[in-house]
């Protein structure tokens, strides 16, 4: 996980060696975080490869010095 603040933009990294997976209708509790993502952050971007999922989120902040 890497975080920082740059021209008034929060920018949050989390990469791991896992797989992606969509949640399907029979997965109960699963697939919510896609949304709390797109709800929360003005960016969100899900990129899945072979060797891994990161996940980049960017939010905007008002009022920064």
């Amino acid at each position: 996980m890497r975080g920082r603040l740059r021209a008034g933009r929060l920018e949050v990294e989390v990469a791991d060696t896992g797989g992606w997976r969509e949640a399907g209708a029979d997965d109960g509790e699963r697939g919510r975080g896609r949304l709390i993502m797109a709800r929360l952050m003005d960016e969100a971007v899900i990129d899945g490869t072979p060797h891994g999922t990161v996940v980049r989120l960017v939010k905007r902040l008002s009022g920064t010095a």
